[in-house]
């Protein structure tokens, strides 16, 4: 599973967004840290969505950078898309 992220550079950093995911932002010192970040940032964020019962939106942003999820956060976001079947979409 992946989401893209948009890169901008900004002030000397680079910024990484999901436009999936409004509630994931992050940045790195360089293009590889800010691409780092943004993975480390969609999964906890994907992770909490999920615990938290709340709508975790199909990725369909088509441009930018794909970030793949992380395999156990994959496993957990399917495990329980069960529960959650009215709110959660997958691609």
């Amino acid at each position: 599973m992946f989401y893209n992220c948009k890169i901008t550079s900004e002030n000397g950093m680079y910024i990484a967004q999901f436009p999936d995911m409004p509630n994931v932002l992050t940045y790195g010192d360089n293009y590889e840290e800010a691409i780092a970040m943004a993975r480390d940032a969609l999964d906890a964020v994907l992770t909490t969505e999920i615990e938290d019962g709340h709508k975790v939106p199909a990725p369909k942003y088509r441009g930018g950078v794909p970030i793949a999820v992380f395999p156990d956060t994959e496993k957990f976001l399917q495990k329980n898309k069960t529960r959650y079947a009215g709110e959660l979409a997958f691609a």
